[in-house]
């Protein structure tokens, strides 16, 4: 049995609980898991009925966990307290436990209970996607990037199997830990690929030149996107384009941006809409955006969702010239341009332009090697190389 706490709302639908419940799909046509969230099964069958149009399968049990007692919230203590008594009642019924989190707290918890409970074969695999704890220096917040460098040091140094999602990542931690680890990115949905056949009517003429579909935080760039269009609209560019998933204040602000760049009645701007739509309005672009700044997570960790989204659909991408990308992507060889440059973003988005009058070949055959249920079958294989069969 692999266990699965995640102390959160998953429903809450956020990208990176949209990539955990995809993951989590795929790894019940393997092996039973046990997601302890805090939400009830039935708000998660809504969930992924609204974002993939999938029902939760046999094989993926939802126990629902409290994070408040007595007036109290608190993860550490009532949220682990239940994740230990269902895991528990799972061990008793002759199963080996394998927990499986990418959540660094429940992580350095459950890695106590190596010593004070030792109930039926634990195994610990973590899955890594940042190191938190530079983040929080570069942010100036010294004392914090030592307390998660702390938790880090337990994770890194104890757990059982590791899984990173980019190879600057990998190094980063061998350097930091001494830490073995398997790269693995997020994925694409096999049932998004798309048939280059079918695609091909009509691809140079369709309605946006460019589409970004994504969140808006700092980080992500979106800004040196717009002033790159703005210079582009003074060269003569007559296009348009969209970008989706600005929320609240975000939209504002965004469509601020495009207005005093006079890129208001070219660009359009949609708030976030439903995971199971994307497909549709990719395919009404030729190009997909991806701008990551200089900044955080964008730097060595970024393995973003978006890429694969768009290389599903064929279309041709300009991204970020990162570190994090640039080993990710080295096969696809999209168009890159510098982080937070425009006008250098302003040459890839013209070569794009140039070369983008059907669909990608090369990013179509890439997205169909890099599957979830790919992904999954690969942490399967990892995890029984290891320690054999989860089956006791």
């Amino acid at each position: 049995m692999l266990i699965y706490p995640f102390p959160m709302h998953l429903s809450q639908g956020y990208t990176y609980h949209l990539s955990i419940w995809q993951f989590l799909l795929s790894l019940a046509k393997i092996t039973p898991i046990a997601l302890i969230a805090l939400d009830s099964r039935e708000q998660l069958e809504v969930f992924s009925m609204a974002q993939f149009g999938k029902m939760i399968p046999e094989n993926l049990k939802v126990y629902t966990a409290r994070q408040r007692r007595f007036g109290i919230k608190s993860n550490r203590i009532w949220f682990f307290r239940e994740v230990v008594s269902i895991s528990k009642a799972l061990a008793t019924q002759h199963l080996r436990v394998t927990f499986y989190t990418r959540n660094v707290k429940q992580m350095a918890q459950l890695l106590s209970l190596k010593a004070t409970h030792p109930f039926c074969h634990q195994r610990f695999v973590f899955e890594c996607h940042q190191l938190y704890s530079q983040n929080l220096a570069m942010r100036g917040d010294f004392k914090g990037g030592a307390r998660e460098f702390k938790l880090e040091q337990i994770i890194y140094t104890q757990s059982d199997l590791i899984f990173v999602n980019t190879r600057p990542l990998q190094h980063q931690l061998f350097e930091l830990f001494g830490t073995e680890s398997a790269t693995l990115p997020v994925a694409a949905s096999a049932d998004e690929i798309a048939d280059y056949e079918h695609i091909s009517d009509g691809f140079s003429m369709r309605k946006y030149d460019f589409v970004y579909a994504g969140t808006f935080g700092r980080w992500k760039g979106v800004d040196t996107f717009i002033y790159a269009l703005g210079e582009l609209r003074s060269q003569g560019w007559t296009g348009r384009a969209l970008l989706i998933g600005a929320r609240g204040s975000e939209h504002e602000a965004t469509l601020k941006l495009l207005r005093e760049r006079a890129l208001e009645h070219q660009v359009q701007v949609l708030e976030r809409i439903d995971r199971k739509a994307i497909p549709q309005f990719l395919d009404q672009a030729r190009i997909g955006i991806l701008p990551n700044s200089l900044l955080e997570d964008s730097i060595f960790n970024t393995s973003p969702l978006k890429v694969f989204d768009y290389a599903a659909r064929g279309l041709h991408l300009v991204v970020s010239r990162l570190p994090a990308l640039d080993a990710a992507l080295e096969s696809l060889n999209p168009i890159s341009a510098r982080p937070d440059d425009p006008l250098d973003w302003v040459r890839g988005l013209n070569v794009a332009l140039d070369v983008a009058m059907e669909p990608n070949q090369r990013a179509l055959s890439w997205a169909s090697e890099r599957t979830w249920d790919a992904r999954a079958d690969r942490v399967m294989r990892n995890v029984y190389e290891s320690y054999g069969t989860l089956e006791r």
